[in-house]
């Protein structure tokens, strides 16, 4: 397997056990490349994502991808590139790959989950995300998607993330990445909308690291259809369906960049989820 030019999805795959409750009720519904869309083939349209774009809830039409191609890219093939515990390494390569073997695009729909996370391929050839939530690791171990020596280096790698990352670091590995896909959508002449995936740990990473937003490029300011509300959420801490809708009029809306904006709803979606969970900000986070 080569990543940068993979059609499959290489992560560890949560929904191919019975064990996950949270994606038992869509898992056929997934396609045989492990995405929840069409086998992939030439499109117009690829929608970048992550458990949103998986999408746990009963009415798979209500998700914002769903929506928003029903709406407005009937006539293309439904591309969703999005798996469940998948980051922005992830999103980027999986457009890159995508366009090496498809054709480029003409719009990309992306939100952007948490930021200060990277990936890691273990010696069974599967990648997963590193940040600070243990529930993945756990489960996987506990469903034999990874083996003892697999979990162990895992989690170290989790704690080992939790005490480098700093404010600097972060700014850092985001101006990093929008870089790659400002690249990538320049070179292919790609039209970009973006937005937040507004789940627990995305809300949280985003608030604490507002800064590091600041100063984005132009591109990516230009491309940025504002920040949704956040205002409801599933029991795995998915979001529901009117969040799904919040995400759906921001990328069909005409909000301009705006940091000020931005930073308040950051602080709204904030203190939502505080009310929500208390002190477990990011779900099985320890």
């Amino acid at each position: 397997m080569t990543y940068w030019n993979e059609i499959n999805d290489s992560h560890i795959k949560f929904w191919n056990s019975d064990k996950y409750p949270s994606y038992y009720k869509i898992k056929n519904s997934i396609n045989k490349q492990g995405y929840r869309s069409d086998v992939l083939k030439p499109s117009e349209v690829v929608y970048l994502g992550t458990c949103d774009v998986m999408a746990s809830i009963d009415q798979g039409d209500l998700r914002w991808t769903s929506v928003l191609h029903r709406n407005r890219h009937f006539d293309q093939p439904y591309i969703a590139l999005g798996t469940v515990a998948s980051g922005l390494p992830a999103m980027i390569r999986r457009l890159y790959s995508y366009i090496q073997n498809f054709g480029s695009p003409k719009y990309v729909y992306m939100t952007v989950p948490r930021i200060d996370s990277y990936e890691f391929v273990n010696k069974s050839g599967n990648c997963y995300n590193l940040s600070s939530r243990t529930g993945s690791a756990r489960f996987a171990l506990k469903a034999g998607l990874v083996d003892e020596q697999e979990f162990d280096i895992w989690v170290a790698q989790l704690e080992a993330n939790k005490r480098l990352n700093n404010p600097e670091n972060i700014k850092y590995i985001l101006e990093e990445r929008f870089a790659f896909i400002e690249t990538i959508c320049k070179a292919y002449d790609i039209k970009l909308k973006w937005t937040f995936n507004p789940s627990d740990a995305s809300i949280v990473v985003l608030y604490r690291n507002l800064s590091a937003f600041k100063d984005i490029s132009d591109f990516m300011k230009e491309s940025f259809v504002g920040l949704p509300e956040a205002k409801d959420t599933l029991g795995d801490r998915t979001i529901g369906i009117e969040t799904h809708f919040e995400i759906y009029e921001k990328f069909v809306g005409d909000d301009k960049w705006d940091y000020d904006r931005l930073s308040q709803q950051a602080e709204i979606n904030y203190n939502w989820l505080k009310n929500q969970f208390g002190d477990e900000l990011i779900r099985i986070e320890v």
